[in-house]
């Protein structure tokens, strides 16, 4: 094991310094982990780097190994949402709910009301949302979709508050983020 303190996320570094485009830094750190970390960081790599057949190719191993791993089923979910990936490598909203609970149900929820325009009921997700850490690799995905449902819903709030809440969580999350993607919701903002 690494000589890292064991209460620290290795994997989650290990993402967090790829998405900061810290590659060497990353290397190291997944060197002292072991392969579960490994093939998760790369799992979340290939997502980031926009490879969505290859992200979900390895998210599926890792459910394969490690049913329990929810940050993996959520990540999967999202591809299988995303309309980026083949049938044979989708999964479905009921099954990702069978395996998650609290707080990453909440993400499964939010993208399915996203998806099936039912935005009224992402309200009772936010809060639940607004709690995932700047330190979880699903704390980028999950603030787009927070900034998706105040974009598209009016129940969440006037149009001028909705944008300065938006314009929060866009600081937020820019450091972890496609600058190109984030002006433009900037814009909307």
């Amino acid at each position: 094991r690494s000589v890292l303190h064991p209460a620290i996320d290795l994997a989650a570094l290990i993402v967090r310094r790829q998405l900061m485009g810290h590659h060497e830094n990353a290397e190291l750190l997944a060197q002292m982990s072991d392969e579960k970390e490994r093939l998760f960081a790369r799992a979340v790599s290939e997502w980031s780097d926009q490879n969505p057949h290859e992200a979900a190719d390895l998210f599926q191993q890792i459910i394969q190994a490690d049913p329990a791993n929810e940050r993996a089923w959520v990540f999967l979910f999202l591809l299988s949402q995303s309309g980026m990936i083949s049938p044979d490598q989708i999964v479905d909203y009921a099954t990702v709910k069978t395996y998650v609970a609290m707080p990453y149900a909440a993400i499964a929820d939010a993208s399915q009301y996203i998806r099936t325009k039912q935005t009224a009921k992402m309200k009772a997700c936010d809060d639940v949302l607004g709690t995932i850490p700047v330190t979880d690799p699903l704390f980028v995905p999950v603030t787009l979709l927070r900034i998706a449902w105040r974009d598209s819903d009016e129940s969440a709030g006037s149009h001028q508050q909705r944008g300065l809440e938006n314009l929060k969580l866009i600081e937020r999350v820019s450091p972890y983020a496609s600058r190109d993607h984030l002006l433009m919701l900037r814009l909307r903002a």
